[in-house]
């Protein structure tokens, strides 16, 4: 059995960039630097802010990847449920975070999606934790199998 954390990176990565140019954690349109007719200055600070919290949500997830990573879950599950309890929680952090901003409107249905993925990732997170520490493996083996839908779809979510 192996095990590796839902990460968000990929989305936190690609709010609004369609052009390819992966800028290395910015949420910001094609990596630009300053505020554009798309998002308007108060949609350049929102990103900003955005931004924030993805980082902080990659840095934790990173954190707790490597704290997990070197866990036998044959032979830890209470472990992994503690890790997998925490990458829980700092997805249901990011979506608080993100919640608390204040989008342009032209941006609402997107961090809106954005959000309600982050959301699924929470529940998939907490499904884990529940059944590494409720000693089930098979269970925490079938939702590795499966994950959440929606992981992959986040690159891009704000465009």
């Amino acid at each position: 059995m192996v095990l590796v954390l839902l990460l968000v990176t990929a989305g936190c990565g690609g709010v609004g960039d369609d052009s390819g140019d992966d800028t290395a954690g910015s949420t910001r349109p094609g990596g630009t630097t300053t505020v554009d007719e798309t998002t308007g200055a108060a949609g350049g600070d929102f990103i900003d802010e955005l931004d924030g919290v993805c980082l902080d949500l990659t840095d934790e997830l990173d954190s707790l990847q490597a704290e997990l990573l070197p866990i036998d879950p044959n032979a830890d599950l209470s472990a992994m449920g503690d890790l997998l309890q925490q990458a829980a929680d700092a997805y249901d952090n990011a979506v608080a975070a993100a919640n608390s901003l204040d989008p342009p409107p032209q941006l609402q249905g997107r961090v809106d999606e954005f959000t309600g993925l982050m959301e699924d990732l929470a529940g998939v997170s907490q499904e884990m934790a529940d059944a590494a520490a409720s000693g089930d493996g098979a269970a925490l083996e079938e939702l590795l199998q499966s994950g959440p839908d929606g992981n992959q779809s986040l690159e891009g979510v704000a465009d």
